[in-house]
């Protein structure tokens, strides 16, 4: 079993590999294959002979003023390539398989940034990223190995701050973190939730907890207690929430 910690950093390394692992060599291909033209050889066909095989190199679609809007072939590792352009001639869309047999969609805006990425992986499984205008990923959904998937919500600072998810052993958890990656609140099935928290707070079944910047806990749903600690604590009166350690 892995904690949403680790499933977090899983998930965030695919999504990091996803938008990063090819973007700016894969960018100046794609403008270099548009600007190579084609290599088609055909040989001559008469009226009504239609050859039903093609081979070339490359494909060029062009509209009718001669602008290029699409082309087929292979990039310069020989890998696969689509690539679509909008009515602007920029970049639209460009759909390849990677040298490492990873199939990737991406779609561009305006200015040639990618801003969604859909991939799967060289292990099967699929991941998709949402990056705002300056290319930077905001959202992440992945799904991993285990077959266990989810949600990333990444700050200002391209940290992951927020996850939603199943844990390997498909408990449910809800994560939220700070700029320096520490869990801050934590709702969930114990077994999906980091085992530090649960072995520290004797976290079971399902619960809440708040923590401050180093860790310690601030408010538990239900009650938990901390470590027992050499000096004696008071139990808590009932109907407070607040643990031993938030109260110290």
């Amino acid at each position: 079993m892995t904690s949403p910690c680790e499933d977090i950093q899983t998930l965030r390394k695919r999504l990091e590999r996803l938008e990063h692992g090819h973007q700016r060599q894969r960018l100046f291909g794609l403008f270099a294959f548009l600007a190579i033209g084609v290599v088609f050889l055909m040989g001559q066909a008469g009226r009504g002979n239609i050859p039903e095989v093609i081979e070339a190199q490359r494909f060029i679609v062009k509209d009718a003023s001669g602008k290029s809007i699409a082309a087929l072939g292979a990039d310069r590792d020989g890998a696969p390539l689509l690539v679509l352009m909008n009515s602007d001639g920029h970049l639209a869309a460009a759909l390849d398989v990677t040298v490492h047999k990873k199939p990737t969609l991406t779609l561009y805006d305006r200015d040639g940034k990618g801003r969604v990425v859909l991939a799967v992986d060289s292990d099967g499984s699929p991941a998709l990223a949402m990056n705002d205008k300056t290319g930077t990923p905001r959202i992440g959904l992945a799904v991993a190995t285990q077959g266990s998937g989810g949600l990333v919500l990444y700050g200002d600072r391209n940290a992951a701050r927020a996850s939603l998810g199943l844990g390997t052993d498909w408990s449910p958890y809800l994560v939220f973190l700070d700029d320096n990656g520490n869990v801050r609140t934590a709702l969930g099935q114990a077994e999906a939730l980091p085992p530090a928290l649960t072995k520290t707070f004797r976290l079971t079944d399902y619960s809440m907890v708040l923590l401050n910047a180093k860790g310690e806990m601030l408010w538990s749903a239900p009650q938990k207690v901390a470590t027992p600690s050499p000096t004696p604590v008071k139990p808590a009166a009932k109907g407070k929430t607040k643990s031993a350690a938030g109260r110290r």
